[in-house]
């Protein structure tokens, strides 16, 4: 602020295992992937997501006096987290098969259609979108899968590890994507 930045920013931290203290590791002054869910769960919980402010103030159709009256809100938590699976193997993999986008079981059954948070009836279910990759697709190690979206915290505040329900989420996506090693790993030229 001191250097005039206004708007939205991402801060990233990690948590020191010896301690349990988070620490901030960076800061990335725009719009993050988890944009998107805070909107969605402001949305959902009655309140002006920040996102909407931010846009209405950069456009002037709202004062910094009357962004400052909202501020208060901002601060009050929400239901919302998001998880995206990735290719954790030493290498190339690929999918057998895929899954439409939508919201799942805890045991990751298809049960409707779906793609944002507000269509979540239950805190036990997910929703699955963004970026499903399609079946004999090559996955570089490291590569996003899809993204899950869920009511329920994805991490447990007290040891910084994934609850339960995602590390059994997670099992069942990668089942039901089938991903086996690629025969020909694919490299930028």
């Amino acid at each position: 602020a001191a250097r005039g930045f206004r708007g939205l920013f991402g801060l990233d931290f990690v948590m020191d295992e010896r301690t349990g203290v988070p620490c901030a590791v960076d800061l990335n002054p725009r719009w993050q992937a988890s944009t998107s869910l805070q909107a969605q769960a402001e949305r959902r919980s009655g309140r002006a997501p920040l996102a909407a402010v931010e846009i209405a103030y950069q456009a002037g159709l709202v004062s910094g006096r009357e962004v400052m009256e909202l501020a208060g809100a901002f601060f009050e938590p929400f239901e919302g987290s998001q998880v995206f699976p990735r290719n954790f193997s030493d290498g190339f993999r690929k999918t057998l098969a895929t899954i439409d986008a939508g919201v799942y079981s805890p045991l990751m059954e298809y049960l409707r259609p779906g793609l944002r948070l507000h269509e979540l009836a239950s805190p036990e279910e997910i929703l699955v979108n963004g970026g499903i990759p399609r079946p004999g697709r090559p996955l570089a190690p490291g590569a996003t899968l899809v993204r899950m979206c869920s009511l329920r915290a994805a991490v447990d505040p007290g040891s910084g590890k994934l609850q339960p329900w995602v590390e059994e989420a997670v099992r069942g996506l990668y089942g039901m994507l089938e991903l086996e090693r690629a025969e020909a790993e694919h490299r930028r030229s």
